[in-house]
């Protein structure tokens, strides 16, 4: 029973509360200017239980003087008329859906989203009652009409689609685009067929139909500013189609046996013939070595262009190594005409390794990475002693070159010991000294 009295009190209380001051109760925020007279009269446009009809609204704000009125004495500007006939043109009129209030005394704040949407299909299809001082002045803009919609859409501007086949059924490209044709040769000599190179969609990439358009002319009679002035298109005469093709320059195919039948390599590619002591003296037959579709790769028939010693032309790529520096001119002796790599090395030349000699290279040549500088004591553990006594006894000072007198196996083959019958090593001298 209490709790019964307590809710009608609270309700009591609120009814009279809401009664007294509207504003203060029920108000979300202050109202716009326009609308500061009725602050306090909630029921000026709302209905209890029934929320804020659009009704209420008319009663004030006819739509057909909507933007007008306001203007007293003043006579309404186009864009007056626009937004009292966009008013009339809503399929139902329901002001909420773009007004509101309560939101500050600026009448701005009041205004929401709007939805092109809410429009009767008929008005929506006139963009330009309220969208006329938006309009472009090119050409394509004033022969479209009013259907805006026919290529934009009512959310962006842009991007925008153009359907051509809807508006120029008979006109020709250049009935819109003439401002936008380029001066030079081709488009000149192309007609108005804008069609016959370009899409309706871009205009780039273009193709164009050379035997269509170019069926009586020469490549130059259009492209004459785009030719070389080289000394090889100033002799292949006006045929660039004998190199190049009708869709791109590049790349280009040569046809040597065609344009260059009475001419030799270099009266063409003189300039490009390398300065070095083989081109000098190879001559003028390119094709010795070259192809004509590419300078390289190239073969040299060794043979047919230099009979001298390798050095005569390659002299400057020979190392500086003390290995080099002791074979003398013969690179063959290593090295073939095809390659420097991979070469061969004959080691007998230098030192036989036959017998017990089939080492390996790090048994002599114990300094790594250089082959100039070995070592017979790798394997010969002589007396050094003993050694230079016997080589003092045949006037040899430099023992520690033995390659120079020892060419094989035979320690006997060098100084004055080669014709001794039979051989003895050092430990068999040391045994008899004890």
């Amino acid at each position: 029973m209490q709790s019964r009295t307590a809710l009608f009190g609270t309700t009591v209380l609120a009814a009279a509360l809401i009664i007294a001051s509207p504003r203060l109760s029920l108000s979300t925020g202050p109202m716009t200017m326009g609308h500061g007279e009725i602050a306090n009269d909630c029921l000026a446009c709302h209905t209890p239980l029934r929320g804020l009809p659009s009704e209420k609204c008319i009663t004030c704000h006819p739509l057909d003087s909507i933007a007008i009125a306001a203007r007293g004495m003043l006579p309404p500007t186009g864009t007056d008329t626009a937004l009292a006939g966009l008013h009339k043109s809503f399929a139902k009129t329901n002001c909420l859906e773009c007004h509101s209030d309560h939101a500050g005394p600026d009448p701005a704040n009041a205004t929401i989203a709007f939805s092109h949407e809410g429009l009767s299909s008929d008005f929506r299809q006139q963009c330009t009652v309220c969208h006329d001082g938006n309009r472009p002045v090119d050409d394509p803009h004033p022969q479209m009409g009013d259907n805006c919609g026919a290529c934009h859409t009512t959310a962006e501007w842009k991007p925008a689609t153009f359907e051509h086949r809807d508006f120029a059924k008979s006109q020709t490209c250049l009935d819109c685009h003439l401002r936008v044709r380029p001066t030079d040769e081709v488009h000149r000599q192309g007609g108005d067929e804008c069609s016959a190179c370009h899409t309706i969609t871009e205009w780039k990439p273009a193709s164009i139909n050379h035997r269509k358009f170019a069926a009586s002319r020469t490549c130059l009679d259009c492209h004459q500013r785009v030719r070389p002035a080289d000394d090889l298109h100033r002799q292949v005469g006006d045929e660039c189609k004998d190199c190049h093709t009708t869709t791109e320059w590049k790349p280009a195919t040569f046809e040597h046996r065609k344009v260059a039948t009475s001419r030799t390599c270099t009266d063409c590619h003189l300039r490009a013939r390398p300065a070095d002591e083989l081109h000098r003296q190879a001559g003028d037959d390119c094709a010795a070595c070259h192809t004509t579709t590419g300078w390289k790769p190239a073969s040299v028939d060794h043979l047919k262009l230099t009979r001298q010693a390798c050095t005569a032309c390659h002299d400057r790529k020979r190392p500086a190594d003390e290995l080099h520096r002791q074979v003398g001119n013969d690179c063959g002796a290593c090295h073939t005409t095809r390659t420097w790599t991979p070469a061969t090395f004959e080691h007998d030349q230098y030192f036989v390794l036959d017998r017990d000699h089939n080492a390996s290279c790090r048994t002599c040549h114990t300094a790594i990475g250089d082959y100039t500088s070995y070592t017979c004591y790798g394997c010969h553990e002589h007396s050094e002693s003993r050694i230079m006594a016997k080589h003092r006894e045949e006037r040899i000072s430099n023992i520690g070159d033995c390659v120079r007198c020892h060419r094989s196996s035979d320690e006997h083959e060098g100084g004055r010991e080669e014709g001794r019958e039979g051989r003895r090593d050092d430990h068999e001298d040391d045994d008899d000294e004890r």
